[in-house]
Order: C-alpha cells, then sequence, then structure tokens
C-alpha cells in the first residue's frame, strides 16, 4: 500500500539510453549464462502431453503382439495399457490412421480394465500436484534414457512403461491417493531395486528376453534419466514426494521500486513502478505467461495503466509476463482521500491430471492421462491517494493576512500620532 502526496519530484523524464544499455547487458549474462549451464534442467512442456490427444472418449487395448505384460527381476508384474486414437499423417506412431500410446492405471488392485473409457464427470481431475510433476516427467511424457549401454533392444518402450506404471503405483500408495492399494514394504522394495524386466503374454511363461539387462545389473530407476538431463527416475519420483506437501504450486506477488511522483506539467499522479511476479514451484508444472488488471468502477476518473514507456496499456486483459506498470490518476479527479484496489490475475499454461473411467457398467480401473490446462491466480494491489493542502491557496491567504496586518498597524499607527498632535495644540 503506498500513499502519494503531491511532490514535483521529477521522476518521468525519459533516461533510455541506461535503459537500453542494462538490458543488453542482462541479455548477455542471460545467453552466457544458459551456454555455461547447458540446457539439460526439466522445464515446463510446451509440447503436446499425453492427455491433448486422448479427448473425451477414446478406446483401450491390451493386447500387443504378446508384449503386454511385463514383469521385473524382481516379481513386480504391470499390465500394459493402451489408448487406441485416431491421428493423421504417418508421424509420431500414427500409422493407418490408428495410433496408440500407453496410458496408466490408478489403482493396482483392480484387474478389469473396460474396453472403452470417458473423462469422469464426478471428480475429472486428480488433485495432487505431485502426482502430476511425476506423470510429467515420465513416459510418454517425457523419453526416459538409460546411462548405460544394454542389450537387446528396448522396443515399444517396455523399459519406461514398467518404470513410469510402477512409480505411479508406489506413489498412490506412498500419499494414499489409493486407498485401496495392498502394495507391502517388498513390492516397494522390487521397484527400487529391479535391474531388468521380462515380458509376454502370460506371466508364467515370460519371454526370455531380459530388457534392460546389462552384466553389471544396474538398478532400473537408479540408471534411467530424463533424456538431456541428470535425473533419474528415482530423483524424480523423490521430488514429486517434496511437490505433494506444497499446498499451492502457483504463486502471484506485486513489488514496486522507485517513488510515488507528479509529472512535471503537475496534471498526473504517478504511482511506483509495480512488477508482477509468476512463481511456479517447479519448471515441469507450467510457466507464467500473462497478467490482467482490473481498475474498479469507484477509481477517480480516467485512471489508466501506463506502462514503463508512460504510454497507455489498453487491453488489460493480456499483459505480457515481464511487462511493468505505473497507475495513473489525474490530480483534478482527486479531491478527497482515495483507496483504490486494483484486482491482478495471473495466467499460468500448466498441466493437470486427469481422470478417466470405463464407459460401460462394472467396476473397471480407473485410468490417469495428463492434459495442458490454463490456471490463473489473483492478487491485490491497494493504492492510497491523498492529496496535499493547497499550498497555493493557503500563501496567497498568508499573504493577505499579513497584508491586513501591516494595513492596521499603519492605520493605528496613523490614528496615534494625529491624537498626539492634537493634545499638543
Amino acid at each position: 500500500m503506498e500513499k502519494i502526496y503531491v511532490e514535483n519530484n521529477n521522476k518521468h523524464k525519459k533516461n533510455f539510453d541506461g535503459v537500453s544499455i542494462l538490458s543488453f547487458l542482462v541479455a548477455v549474462i542471460a545467453i552466457i549464462s544458459l551456454i555455461a549451464v547447458g540446457f539439460n534442467q526439466i522445464t515446463f512442456a510446451t509440447n503436446q502431453v499425453q492427455g491433448d490427444e486422448l479427448g473425451n472418449e477414446f478406446s483401450v487395448k491390451t493386447e500387443s503382439e504378446n508384449t503386454n505384460k511385463l514383469l521385473s527381476d524382481k516379481s513386480f508384474p504391470i499390465m500394459m495399457h493402451f489408448a487406441e486414437i485416431t491421428c493423421q499423417g504417418e508421424d509420431n506412431g500414427c500409422v493407418g490412421g490408428k495410433k496408440t500410446i500407453p496410458i496408466y492405471c490408478l489403482q493396482r488392485e483392480k484387474d478389469t480394465v473396460d474396453t472403452k473409457y470417458k473423462l469422469s464427470t464426478d471428480s475429472a481431475l486428480v488433485n495432487d500436484y505431485g502426482l502430476v510433476y511425476l506423470m510429467a516427467n515420465l513416459y510418454p511424457n517425457v523419453e526416459l534414457v538409460p546411462s548405460y549401454d544394454i542389450t537387446g533392444t528396448n522396443t515399444d518402450h517396455k523399459v519406461e512403461t514398467w518404470i513410469s506404471q510402477a512409480l505411479i503405483w508406489t506413489y498412490l500408495k506412498d500419499t494414499g491417493l489409493d486407498p485401496t492399494s495392498k502394495m507391502s514394504e517388498d513390492d516397494k522394495q522390487h521397484v527400487f531395486t529391479s535391474t531388468y524386466i521380462k515380458y509376454g503374454a502370460n506371466i508364467n511363461e515370460m519371454n526370455s528376453d531380459k530388457v534392460g539387462y546389462t552384466e553389471e545389473d544396474h538398478i532400473l530407476v537408479d540408471s534411467y534419466k530424463v533424456k538431456g538431463t541428470n535425473m533419474t527416475a528415482k530423483q524424480v519420483y523423490e521430488k514429486a514426494l517434496e511437490i505433494h506437501k506444497v499446498a499451492d504450486p502457483y504463486k502471484v506477488s506485486l513489488s514496486e521500486e522507485g517513488e510515488v511522483s507528479v509529472d512535471d506539467d503537475n496534471k498526473y499522479y504517478f504511482s511506483k513502478k509495480i512488477t508482477v511476479q509468476g512463481a511456479v514451484a517447479d519448471g515441469s508444472l507450467g510457466e507464467f505467461k500473462s497478467y490482467s488488471i482490473t481498475i474498479p468502477e469507484d477509481a477517480p476518473k480516467d485512471t489508466i495503466i501506463v506502462g514503463e514507456d508512460y504510454k497507455e496499456i489498453k487491453d488489460l486483459k493480456n499483459i505480457s509476463a515481464g511487462t511493468k506498470f505505473y497507475i495513473r490518476v489525474p490530480i483534478d479527479s482527486v479531491d478527497e482521500a482515495v483507496n483504490m484496489k486494483l484486482d491482478v490475475v495471473g495466467n499460468f499454461d500448466t498441466l493437470a491430471a486427469y481422470r478417466y473411467v470405463g464407459s460401460n457398467t462394472g467396476d473397471f480401473q480407473e485410468l490417469t492421462a495428463l492434459k495442458n490446462v490454463p490456471t490463473t491466480r489473483p492478487a491485490i494491489y491497494n493504492l492510497d491517494i491523498t492529496p496535499s493542502p493547497d499550498t497555493g491557496s493557503s500563501m496567497a491567504q498568508t499573504i493577505y493576512f499579513i497584508g491586513l496586518i501591516v494595513l492596521l498597524c499603519g492605520v493605528g499607527i496613523v490614528y496615534a500620532n494625529a491624537k498626539s498632535s492634537q493634545v499638543k495644540e
């Protein structure tokens, strides 16, 4: 909150040379920093994610050339499920107008999967940011790659699929999101110590191939990393547990700089320079994109928002992140103290985990997928405007009264002298 008084601080002289030089230096530093650290940090996935292609309904395919069941060397089995969707072209796995993408189960204890699924209307969202983070950094939303040379092949992304579903089930158990889970501590140990998987149509008759296997017996969750980073699948899981404890990963805050002032022509009040900052707990959860401002109806007449160039920002619904602004209020519109509350809303591009349920009658396994969704967070800026006393009017009154006193004193002196002369005569 700030109070504005009529003080001509001459803060609005346009010194763009210094600003330009500073901006150039900042840009150079940013480029050098990117080169120094590399482009290997997990950031928000602006590309299409798993659920964006699913729509509100899709078919499920569980049989895939005898490769639909995966079993780790520690006897932790999962079943591969694929959402089958229509597509165009021949890119990104689209063959003959059809495409399958892996989709993951929310309830480990349910074996039955429906043939068709639809978006849940009762509770579409799985309201847990840790799960969103986990899924955003597992296959198929990112590629998990081994940090060693594996023997054989990793066809159909079998290892990535096993790691992803196994960690999702473990997370749901650890956080209590799946109260029906009977996953034991031994099961969890299997997830974090398995070194390879087998696959086949029947758990008791698995293919002899050992996918992900090496002579050194690398633990899968420790050796598979998010492509382009040094973050292992196990570290992704541990970070997800941390984010689970965060009440809200999206926040908007306001900061000020400079001094309040009046323009050189004494026509307008200018607030301090205001910055809207959007923060995300982790870059893979989303990105702050823009914000909006609503000027209250009871604001002084002709109050507007101006940018750093002091030109009016006319589109207050979609102001780009990083844009700083002033509140400009005409002095003539302020006759008495005013308290103004500006509503600011930050706009984020984020991800959300959606819940899908079986389309047919039956107690079917629930499935989940990520979608890109917009998210907003509010903030309020308080501005107090208190007009200073009219110093020009006060000075005129003072001069008037001093002159009146001098005049009266002069009259008194003249009168006294006249009386004295009469007495002498």
